[in-house]
């Protein structure tokens, strides 16, 4: 159960970025790929050292 949490949050997150990146005229794939970016940072290697600093 807490895959499917993961899953609707990161598309959330996919959609709020993706219509914000279009108010700012830009497209809205842009907006996917910060989400992806983002949480990539942080979910992949959350104990990273140069994310501690």
């Amino acid at each position: 159960m807490e895959i499917l949490l993961y899953l609707l949050v990161i598309i959330f997150l996919a959609k709020v970025f993706a219509e914000l990146s279009e108010r700012m005229g830009l497209s809205a794939i842009l907006g996917g790929i910060a989400t992806g970016v983002i949480l990539g940072i942080y979910l992949v290697e959350p104990d990273n050292e140069i994310l501690k600093e």
